[in-house]
Formats: structure tokens, sequence, C-alpha cells
């Protein structure tokens, strides 16, 4: 074996090395991570997205009753909303809730599934049953828009550069 296949070999080593450090569930982790914090900022912004990829959109607006009823609301979460502003928060709780909920391990890559989670303080239902609800009402806010999609696929890539310049394979 010629001293330039040792080179070419130890190069594809290194590289198939630092690709499995990419898609460790640990890592795809981070990355789930960021994008839920996408879609809780842009859901207290008022927008919600309809079908994955698809672009975000205002969420409907709040009923006359309903803001009439968050006036009067003590627990309405006033450091991030207001009675008129529909943005999915009322006590705060299902969006604080977002996070990983189910993780599928593959061959070659980790599937993450985010959702609300967890009970609520002020009623029986959990804040998951809070999220279908509004989303049956036209106010589905789980879905990544196709901006958000650019995003996440940015903020992976610069994660895959950093582990490839500690691999030494990017200068």
């Amino acid at each position: 074996m010629s001293k330039a296949t040792t080179k070419l070999n130890g190069i594809f080593d290194r590289i198939e090395k630092a690709i499995g450090e990419t898609i460790q569930p640990a890592n795809i982790r981070i990355t789930a991570r960021f994008a839920r914090d996408l879609i809780v900022k842009r859901t207290r912004l008022g927008y919600g997205v309809n079908n994955e990829f698809a672009a975000k959109s205002k969420l409907k607006p709040l009923s006359p009753r309903y803001k009439t009823f968050r006036k009067t609301f003590q627990f309405l979460d006033r450091s991030s909303t207001t009675p008129n502003k529909s943005n999915l928060t009322l006590t705060g709780q299902m969006l604080a809730s977002v996070d990983i909920v189910g993780e599928e391990r593959r061959a070659v890559s980790t599937k993450i599934i985010l959702a609300p989670k967890g009970n609520r303080w002020d009623t029986s239902d959990t804040n998951a049953d809070i999220a279908k609800y509004n989303a049956e009402r036209g106010r589905t806010f789980m879905n990544v828009s196709e901006l958000e999609y650019k995003q996440i696929l940015r903020f992976y890539r610069k994660s895959f550069a950093d582990l490839f310049r500690k691999r030494s394979l990017l200068k």
C-alpha cells in the first residue's frame, strides 16, 4: 500500500468519525431544542404555521367574549401576553411545557418529537390537550415554517462545521 493511500484512508476515518458524532442523539437534541425555541418565540409573537414548511401566518384573533374573560382572569401571564393578544398564552403553561417528548433511534439517524407535555394547574386537561384544542380551532403552532426550517438547517450546519473543525477536517 502506498503512503498516499494510507493518508487517504486516514482522512476518510476522520470524516466517518466526525459524521458519526454529528448524528449522535445528544447533538440532535441540541438542534431539536433550537427548533423548540423558534416555535415558542414565533407563537408568543402571535404567529402559527398551518402546514409543515408553509409560511407563518397570524393566529386567529380572539373572540370578544374571550378577550373580556382574559381582562378579568387573575392568572393571565402578563409577562408574555395581553388580554387582547392572540398568542396561545393565557397562563403560559402550554408554551413553557413544549419539549422533547419522544426519540426514535434509527440505524443512521435519530428522530426527535417535540410537543407540549405535562399537566396543568388550572384545569384537568393536559398541555397537549390544550394544543390539540387550539389546532382544531385553527390556531396550529407546532409545525415548522419554511423559514424556520432554513434557520434550523443553518444551525445544524454550523454545529456540524464546528465538529469538523474540532476534528481538524476544516481549517
